[in-house]
This record gives C-alpha cells, sequence and structure tokens, in this order.
C-alpha cells in the first residue's frame, strides 16, 4: 500500500491509548481520488485534521501511520462526544471519496465500499476487533458523516454485514459454502424492500423453481444499482457543464463548446452514469482522431 506522509501539523505523533475502534467517514468531495486526499493532506498544513486512510474505486492509500493519532472523530468546539469512549486517540479513521449527485445528494461507489470494507475487516483482524467496535463518524459525535449511510441507515447495515465472516469468502472458495437467499422471506431486512421492487418490476424472476439464488454480495450490488437508477447529471449555466462528476468534466464541457451536447429547456443534460461514461469515451476517440 502506498504511503504519503500527511504534514506532521495535522495529526499528533503517538497514541495514549491502544486502538480499539474504526470509525468510516465519508470525504463530501465531488469524484475525488485517494491521491488526491493523500496529497493535499502532505502539502498543506494547520488543518487539524487527518485520517490514517483514504480509499476511493480504485485502491486504498495511507496518509497517517497507525501507530500514530489522526485527527478524525473529534466532537468540535462547544459539542459533546456522543459515543462514550470512541476517541481519535484510541481509533483508526477511515476516508470513503464521494461523489454528488446534481440535487446535491452524495453517494459512494460501491468499489470504494468494498475497498473500505476489505481494509477494515485487515484492520480488525490485527486489533481484535469485532463489529460492535466500526463505527460511523456520526456514532461518535453525531455529525452527519458518511452523510448517505447516516440518511439511509441500511446503507450502513449493508456495509456491516459485508465485515462479518461469513463475507469474506475469497474467490479461490467454492461458490456453494457461500450463504445464499432464495426467498423474498429469507432476504436480510435492509434488502428485502429492494428486491421485492425489482422482482415486481419484472427484473428478477429467480431460477428453476422460483429460487432466487442470491448470495450477499449480490444483494449490495443489487441494492445499490436500484436505488441509483433514476439519478441524472448535469445542466448548462451561462455555457458552463456544472453538477457533474470531476472526471467527466472536460469532456462534456468540450461537447458543449463544440456543439454536440445541449441541455433540454431549462439547461438540464439528464444524463446517467453510463451515458457520461459513453459521452467521455466518445470524445476522447473524437479528440483523438482530430490530431
Amino acid at each position: 500500500m502506498e504511503f504519503v506522509s500527511c504534514d506532521p501539523s495535522n495529526y499528533r505523533a503517538g497514541r495514549t491509548q491502544p486502538v480499539r475502534y474504526i470509525v468510516l467517514h465519508y470525504t463530501a468531495n465531488n469524484g475525488d481520488t485517494a491521491r488526491n486526499n493523500c496529497d493535499y493532506y502532505h502539502r498543506v498544513g494547520g488543518l487539524q485534521a487527518s485520517a490514517h486512510y483514504f480509499c476511493d474505486e480504485y485502491g486504498v492509500m495511507q496518509s497517517v501511520r497507525e501507530c500514530d493519532t489522526a485527527w478524525h472523530c473529534g466532537a468540535e468546539a462547544g459539542r459533546r462526544y456522543w459515543h462514550p469512549a470512541c476517541r481519535n486517540g484510541n481509533s483508526i479513521g477511515i476516508e470513503m471519496c464521494s461523489r454528488k449527485r446534481a440535487d446535491g445528494s452524495y453517494y459512494i461507489l460501491p468499489e470504494t465500499v468494498a475497498n473500505a470494507a476489505a481494509l477494515a475487516r485487515e484492520i480488525m483482524q490485527r486489533y481484535g476487533i469485532d463489529t460492535d467496535h466500526v463505527l460511523r463518524h456520526y456514532d461518535v459525535t453525531g455529525k452527519r458523516c458518511p452523510m448517505p449511510w447516516v440518511d439511509d441507515s441500511a446503507q450502513w447495515a449493508a456495509f456491516k454485514d459485508m465485515l462479518m465472516p461469513q463475507n469474506t469468502t475469497t474467490v479461490e472458495e467454492d461458490d456453494d459454502d457461500m450463504v445464499r437467499y432464495n426467498k423474498i422471506e429469507d432476504v436480510p431486512g435492509w434488502a428485502r424492500s429492494t428486491i421485492k421492487e425489482m422482482m415486481d418490476a419484472g427484473l428478477i424472476s429467480g431460477t428453476g423453481g422460483g429460487n432466487l439464488d442470491l448470495s450477499a454480495d449480490m444483494l449490495r450490488m443489487l441494492y445499490v444499482m436500484w436505488r441509483m437508477r433514476d439519478t441524472r447529471y448535469g445542466r448548462i449555466v451561462d455555457g458552463k457543464v456544472a453538477d457533474v462528476p470531476d472526471w467527466a468534466l472536460n469532456s462534456l464541457q468540450a461537447l458543449v463548446d463544440d456543439g454536440a451536447l445541449a441541455g433540454v429547456g431549462d439547461g438540464k443534460l439528464n444524463l446517467s452514469m453510463d451515458m457520461m461514461r459513453a459521452l467521455v469515451v466518445c470524445q476522447r476517440m473524437m479528440e483523438d482522431a482530430a490530431r
């Protein structure tokens, strides 16, 4: 794992207590990366904030050594802690890079969540931490972080489920050893209504005999995909593209400048994530052909 040292003024060297907790956060950015964040905390001092790790859809990078104290879950001035014991001094902070929808709400890519879960499981094993000691920033101080997991507790439940031993099956292990959910009544509560909606829409019909045959990993992916199905991005304001992920901005702006992309009456682009990916690829192919 790559380590980019945080500026020394952003964390405290050493610890006053042994590690007993893991605290999950989100960056509240739009399309940022683990490297963006590690480089920023390395370059800029005096922030009085830090995290041990940053996760994105590509992997994990470390910013503060686990033997040092990152300032990630302290209570703000004048506010009390919600949690009786978890503090900066006895916890490891994991930040997840985020994305922002056109309506201002945030979400975390499934790949980023999976990387954070894999990291958390590895830390849990090393320190003997159980799932009850894996917390949201919200659980420690009441801060709305990670916002998607505070606003939708089912997403938090799904993440905690990823930390359970039965969900650490490796690709080498026999698929038959994985837990399978065959009836809607068997599906965990956090995913049941979503799977029912997909069944009612005719998207899930089951295998022969009507068995759903869904694993926990499949449930998590279906849950996220279904919740994101109607998300649309982008609008044009005074000729400038806004409300799209950073990774798509330049390509979409180039298409607008060339007259190849235009919004509807009120300037909305109404682009899905797949549409944005396709347009970015098309724009880059056009750019390469013009050289």
